[in-house]
């Protein structure tokens, strides 16, 4: 009996660990993991030994640390069976300290990129136009831009973190930061927000060189940790008066004693949650910093906020939030003034000229739809496809 549960046991213990793996096959010494036979979709991921390829991670990485550059293809072919699968996600275990790694281009077609990361020497990432989700692009020092592709969906968990990024646009069809979604990224100087309407915890984490920040005009919920910036010196919640409702954490919105103004957009306060009694109030620098800050609110709504929570104890003003604020129609796109810059809208990138009242041009830049430009405070003549207009940027 004792020698029959010893075969048994010595039995389940050499059974491979890949006989639950799943389909692979390579392809231009990348590997692919088939998703689905029916759709014939596949992604790109690391394969796992089997006893036909004993030595297939091996090899698999010896590749990928032998490549500068990498390329990631719309199609990929299993030649043993002759079939091509459309490669539609990029799985987190394969573009991971790579070391000599430095340019990562994807084709058109790939819809997810589940992780990037640890490359030391990366510095060039070109996302494609069908991406939908992509999470986990971290431990990237050099990386310096990343143009997030407008159509992309989902910004997921630490999807920009630990870079050298110094501007990002979050297109305007994301309307989710996932948890510490943009974290610990030192030299990120300028982001634009677009339509986000849910900041989950610390989705913008730890960004010491920010120094303004423009919430969006849409309704939004802030969770705990939202923003930690203790440079910040000027925040912005919406930039055009509105209506629509903002709740923001109490311990959502970590300043420093920098912080001096807040511009408030909302013809109703925004709603300070989960006042624990427990927790000090952390909010816009903490509640003894409330008073040495100052307060623009929309014109007539100056006795609603000094009724707010939090609001209430910094100094009130009230602003006219569409003062200087012009835009021009320039074939099907627009340029807005928005605090600190401007904004160009439309279906197709174009090239945005920025001129001084006496005509010098002090800019000019390709913009794609919800991309930033920042500019001192002034007043600009900006040319777009022909079309000029006057802004007056504060």
């Amino acid at each position: 009996m004792k020698k029959i549960l010893l075969i048994l046991l010595l039995t389940i213990c050499s059974t491979p660990a890949w006989a639950d793996g799943y389909n692979w096959f390579m392809d231009g010494g990348l590997y692919f993991r088939i998703i689905s036979e029916e759709d014939g979709t596949a992604g790109l991921s690391m394969p796992y030994n089997t006893a036909e390829v004993p030595n297939a991670v091996t090899e698999a990485n010896a590749y990928l640390n032998s490549l500068t550059e990498l390329y990631v293809p719309a199609t990929a072919a299993d030649i043993s069976t002759g079939r091509k699968y459309k490669v539609t996600t990029v799985f987190n275990d394969v573009i991971c300290k790579r070391a000599g790694l430095e340019r990562v281009e994807f084709a058109n077609g790939i819809e997810h990129i589940e992780g990037l990361s640890d490359c030391s020497r990366l510095k060039e990432i070109t996302l494609p136009e069908s991406l939908v989700s992509i999470k986990g692009v971290s431990q990237l020092p050099e990386l310096k831009t990343l143009e997030l592709p407008y159509g992309l969906a989902e910004i997921g968990e630490y999807t920009v973190s630990e870079t050298g990024i110094r501007k990002l646009v979050i297109p305007s069809t994301v309307l989710t930061l996932g948890i510490g979604a943009v974290l610990n990224n030192n030299e990120l100087a300028e982001i634009n927000l677009g339509n986000v309407e849910l900041f989950q915890h610390h989705s913008l984490g730890i960004l010491p060189a920010i120094k303004r920040i423009v919430f969006p005009n849409t309704s939004f919920e802030a969770q705990y940790y939202t923003l930690e910036a203790q440079n910040i010196e000027e925040i912005w919640i919406g930039d055009k008066a509105t209506d629509n409702p903002a709740m923001i954490c109490s311990q959502g919105i970590i300043a420093g004693k920098s912080l001096k103004k807040v511009y408030c957009a909302r013809t109703v306060p925004p709603t300070i949650t989960e006042q624990n009694p427990m927790f000090d109030p952390a909010c816009f620098g903490g509640e003894a910093h409330w008073p040495d800050i100052t307060l623009y609110v929309p014109v007539g709504c100056k006795d609603v906020y000094a009724r707010a929570y939090c609001f209430k104890d910094m100094k009130i003003e009230e602003y006219d939030f569409g003062a200087g604020i012009s835009s021009a129609e320039c074939n099907a796109n627009s340029i807005q003034a928005i605090p600190g810059g401007i904004r160009y809208v439309g279906d197709a990138a174009a090239p945005v000229a920025v001129y001084t009242t006496s005509g010098t041009r002090i800019a000019l830049e390709a913009m794609r739809s919800s991309e930033v430009m920042q500019l001192p405070s002034g007043i600009f003549i900006v040319s777009c496809n022909g079309n000029n207009t006057k802004v007056t940027i504060r």
